[in-house]
């Protein structure tokens, strides 16, 4: 959220405060963003964890319409020489 904005999804002035919004209050709507991205990441905050976007594949998916590219295992070539 904060990358996307420029400012914390629940900004306050002590712990309190954000622990309040964090459990109770929605962030504030990205209406600069594209609704398909918006929506992918208001299914990463959801409050309910169980509705919340399991992982990063997903998360990706969700936000950009294409799956994740899996990584390969990465094999060196040589032993790493010490410095």
């Amino acid at each position: 959220y904060e990358a996307l904005s420029g400012k914390p999804a629940f900004g306050a002035s002590g712990v309190a405060q954000v622990v309040h919004k964090v459990v109770f209050i929605e962030p504030e709507p990205l209406t600069h963003l594209p609704p398909a991205v918006w929506a992918g990441l208001q299914h990463a905050l959801a409050k309910d964890p169980a509705q919340r976007t399991p992982d990063v594949a997903t998360l990706m998916l969700e936000l950009t319409g294409t799956p994740l590219a899996p990584v390969s295992r990465l094999t060196p070539s040589a032993p790493a020489t010490p410095l």
